[in-house]
């Protein structure tokens, strides 16, 4: 049996159709396949066994969470195909071609795992006597919509030997277009696994080549520390011309800074002090989406039975609460701001 047959066996399509359900069971499209799921799951089963497979037509929405994004999701049939190949094929095949520090949309890996690299990569940092040195912030202007599908296709290649695992990679890659020959769908499971592979020669190049010791990656944003402000500058400038090799641009607002100026990443602010303390808070626009989204479940709440408005309230507090202690924020006073937002 090749890796193919392994892969989408009918025990793992259905095993796919069972997870691409989670949360969506009552969505139309989830209800007439299961009405006929057998059948559905056979015939899925055969057009991939025998190349007759297509990827369909994809439905466009826009999301406002942080910034206005447009998110380009496939029909159910084909999310099933896809969790079926990234499950048993494509994300483990990956986690053994990516750097560690290569971290979102990765098990055991996310925001998590990144606060902590992050911290301990600064108390490092300080132990050593360079809490006066510089770090490198860099991100990928429009990412997802700028990945070259040749390019992609070459680098898949290099890790993916099965024809017809390859000919299928082609065919979903092929399936979507932002601009000719460049762009992924941002509500593709596969396309998270290949914005993982795109930029790993990169992530490689930076840890083997350059050597630098202290890095991270989450999807296109990058962090760096580097010793001196003239070594930064250029490692900056090596690290773009690499980037725009791989057919990409640099966004303009990426630029070297001092350790002393503090960090910005994801939705944390972290600054290390001249006495080896880190201090860790949220970002103003996250904690206005807290106190937002607190203000939404509350009005939500509203048409609640009684019974259940106030567990659903309290345990929307106790997640926060638990969020800003796991990953060092405790606060009294965002925690009041919490608080009153949910009316409890």
């Amino acid at each position: 049996m090749n890796e193919f047959e392994k892969t989408f066996s009918f025990e793992n399509l259905y095993k796919a159709h069972r997870r691409a359900r989670l949360g969506k069971r009552h969505k139309k499209e989830v209800i007439e396949f299961e009405n006929n799921l057998s059948e559905n799951l056979w015939n899925l089963f055969y057009d991939l066994d025998y190349d007759k497979y297509e990827v369909g037509k994809y439905h466009k929405f826009m999301i406002y969470d942080p910034k206005e994004r447009e998110i380009q999701a496939i029909s159910y049939k084909d999310r099933v195909v896809q969790h079926c190949l990234c499950d048993n094929y494509l994300t483990p095949l990956l986690e053994r071609h990516l750097i560690n520090t290569n971290v979102a949309c990765r098990r055991n890996k996310g925001t998590e795992f990144a606060i902590k690299y992050i911290r301990n990569s600064l108390c490092s940092i300080y132990k050593k006597g360079s809490n006066n040195s510089y770090y490198i912030k860099l991100d990928i202007s429009k990412y997802f919509n700028s990945i070259n599908h040749e390019l992609l296709i070459q680098k898949i290649k290099k890790i993916v030997k099965e024809e017809k695992i390859l000919n299928l990679l082609e065919k979903i890659i092929y399936s979507y277009e932002f601009e000719p020959g460049k762009g992924l769908p941002m509500g593709n499971q596969t396309s998270q696994n290949f914005a993982l592979l795109y930029l790993n020669s990169i992530d490689k190049f930076i840890k083997e080549k350059i050597r630098i010791k202290y890095y991270i990656r989450y999807m296109d944003y990058m962090l760096i520390f580097v010793d001196n402000k003239e070594k930064a500058r250029q490692v900056f400038e090596i690290i773009k011309s690499k980037i725009e090799e791989d057919l990409l641009k640099v966004n303009p607002k990426s630029q070297v800074y001092p350790l002393t100026k503090g960090i910005s990443f994801l939705a944390y602010s972290f600054k290390l002090t001249q006495s080896g303390k880190i201090i860790q808070t949220l970002k103003r626009g996250t904690k206005r989406r807290i106190i937002k989204k607190c203000k939404n479940a509350n009005f939500i709440s509203q048409i609640m039975p009684q019974e259940e408005k106030k567990g659903y309230l309290n345990k929307t507090y106790i997640s926060y609460k638990g969020m800003f202690q796991k990953n060092y924020l405790y606060s009294n006073n965002l925690l009041l701001k919490v608080q009153n937002a949910l009316h409890i």
